[in-house]
């Protein structure tokens, strides 16, 4: 539930004009759509742009336009990275405030922090280049070599930027003093209540989901965001931290490769050089997936590097932490003066797939009850609006078709597939088991293996290969040139923690394949035949028979070792029996010293199988 305040600032605004709503897949998608509603009166020049986001986007473009320029031509000029002072440069926005949540450290020194920004040319026709007044250090990492201006009159046709961080626990308090009078363009990106990287994307064939997550927040010594996490208020000292106790002796570089991923850690800082017992941990949770990054290597390269790249990008896929973030996103969004337009990115690559259903639609809730049900909703032809499912939550009551977007980005990334990430039945969870998975081709030419649709792996006619993956994950052997699916399967952690697939059989069990066997004993006779009888079974009754007198029967089940057989349990007439097992496993039930039949569990009849006492 919202703040009784958010319901009553909402009530008191009703009668005033709905936003403008913009929804766009790519955050710097927006430009056109903002630079329209200046030009058509909508937004006032000018404006201050609130920005929740978990990145702060204030790059700069390598090149800046005079000229007017068409849709396409736009977004040519401008990345998700940099579109904000863009913006700034044809003079749609004057003052950029970036709420930071908790979990991305990008601009903790910049925190309730104004730079002065002039963007500009550094000759007419010439580069991008911008002029930071006071100390350009504090913006290290926002901008390429060479495209910071050592005076402003060296600029050629400047325009004014004010950018200001502010954390989000203290933004309730902060915020409505910096926006002032200008009109507000409120920009949202999904990826505010969680938030992926790329270098994660990439880890997470060889590091479970959960795994980075420790990782990150051991590099970082951030506090364990849960959802009874208050956002609003900042965390106490003594907040819950992730466990630094190791759970063996403290782990040793035996592989090259694991001991370049925790040097990657040693080297970005974040205090480890002094705090060994965090880094002592890390280093037991990068040994314990080795193999898989030795695998990784070998796919890939240059997992040093994804590890840098992970550590330096904000990084929080709990699905339990988003309603928690919303909350304090809404609070503070009731105190600003009611936004001319509102911007809702999805940001592919970026929002997780285990968050977007719930970001997207409980974003939608809280700008309802907010500003209230109205307004136009604005997309390209290509964004569908309904792809969550909770186009029906939206707050905006009709919406306008802005065109097809034909623009690429050729830098768009590609270490996983949009669709994948916005697919939710196979969504990561904190409890997901963690399997070890052997892929075999046993066709004659050669496969392609696909993760999702990142193909990780070509196999030769009879070669194989393992990777560490999770439950639920989907996995395709396909042709050569990854046209034709030849076998589709997902990884199901019932099938055990160890498992190997086969390119035409699919599973093919071995003995670490888990069986639940159910041995059923035959309900007692009343009466006993003996082996020269040879009236047959009743209607009705069993099609076998017991020796001896039912006082003297007595059935026993015996598992066999491969060495011998053990006595296991006694059984009673009519009881039934479960056994967890595993394939290749041999059992046998007697009654007395006869045996009455026995099994060799196949993993291939089910996960699940019956075991009854059949005569032999």
């Amino acid at each position: 539930m919202l703040r009784l305040a958010v319901a009553l600032c909402a009530l008191a605004r009703a009668a005033e004009d709905y936003p403008d709503y913009v929804l766009v897949e790519e955050h710097h998608h927006v430009v056109p759509f903002l630079l329209e509603a200046v030009a058509s009166g909508k937004l006032a020049a000018g404006a201050t742009l609130v920005h929740f986001d978990s990145h702060h986007d204030g790059g700069l473009p390598e090149k800046l336009w005079t000229e007017s320029e068409t849709h396409d031509a736009l977004l040519e000029h401008v990345h998700i990275n940099n579109f904000l002072l863009a913006l700034a440069w044809k003079g749609a926005v004057e003052h950029v405030v970036f709420v930071e949540p908790p979990w991305s450290v990008q601009c903790v020194k910049l925190h309730n922090v104004t730079m002065e920004l002039r963007v500009g040319l550094d000759e007419p026709g010439g580069a991008a280049r911008v002029a930071v007044a006071g100390d350009a250090s504090l913006m290290d990492g926002f901008f390429d070599a060479g495209q910071v201006a050592e005076r402003r009159g060296d600029l050629h046709l400047p325009q004014a930027l004010r950018y200001t961080v502010v954390a989000l626990e203290d933004a309730a308090a902060v915020l409505p003093g910096l926006v002032g009078a200008r009109d507000v363009v409120l920009d949202v990106d999904l990826d505010a209540f969680g938030t992926t990287s790329p270098g994660a994307l990439t880890l997470r064939t060889a590091i479970p989901i959960p795994d980075l997550r420790r990782l990150y927040r051991l590099a970082h010594d951030l506090c364990v965001f849960d959802g009874g996490h208050d956002f609003s208020r900042a965390p106490p000292a003594d907040c819950a931290r992730e466990a630094t106790k190791l759970d063996g002796p403290a782990p040793l570089h035996h592989n090259f490769l694991a001991g370049a991923a925790i040097d990657a850690f040693k080297d970005r800082g974040f205090n480890l050089k002094h705090d060994a017992a965090r880094l002592g941990k890390i280093a037991e949770i990068v040994r314990l997936r080795e193999a898989a990054l030795v695998g990784l290597e070998e796919r890939h390269g240059n997992v040093r590097n994804k590890v840098a790249g992970f550590l330096d990008q904000p990084y929080e896929t709990n699905p339990a932490v988003v309603d928690g973030a919303i909350e304090a996103f809404s609070a503070v969004a009731a105190l600003l003066p009611r936004p001319k337009v509102v911007t809702l990115v999805r940001s592919p690559f970026y929002a997780p797939a285990e968050t977007l259903g719930t970001v997207e639609c409980h974003a939608a809730d809280a700008l309802v009850e907010l500003y209230g049900r109205g307004g136009v909703l604005r997309h390209h032809a290509g964004v569908d609006v309904d792809r969550v499912h909770c186009a029906a939550r939206h707050p905006s009551t009709s919406v306008a078709d802005a065109g097809v977007l034909d623009h690429v980005d050729r830098r768009r990334l590609h270490e996983e597939s949009v669709d994948a990430l916005f697919a939710f039945d196979g969504e990561a969870r904190d409890d997901a088991r963690d399997v070890t998975v052997q892929f075999a081709n046993d066709r004659g030419e050669d496969v392609a293996l696909f993760w999702r649709e990142t193909k990780l792996a070509e196999l030769g006619p009879g070669r194989h290969q393992g990777f560490h993956t999770l439950a639920g994950e989907p996995w395709t052997f396909r042709s050569a040139d990854g046209a034709t699916k030849l076998l589709a399967l997902v990884v199901d952690a019932r099938d055990g923690a160890q498992q190997r697939y086969s390119s035409t059989r699919g599973l093919v069990p071995f003995d670490e394949t888990p069986v639940k066997l159910v041995v059923v004993a035959p309900t007692r006779r009343a009466s006993a035949l003996d082996d020269d009888d040879d009236d047959g079974a009743a209607a009705g009754e069993p099609a076998y028979y017991y020796r001896g007198t039912a006082d003297e029967a007595e059935l026993r089940v015996h598992f066999d070792t491969g060495n011998g057989e053990v006595f296991f349990r006694q059984l009673n007439y009519g009881q039934t029996l479960r056994v967890d097992t595993f394939h290749g496993h041999v059992w046998h039930i007697y009654e007395g010293g006869d045996r009455l039949n026995t099994i060799t569990v196949d993993a291939a009849n089910g996960r699940e199988q019956s075991f009854g006492a059949e005569e032999l």
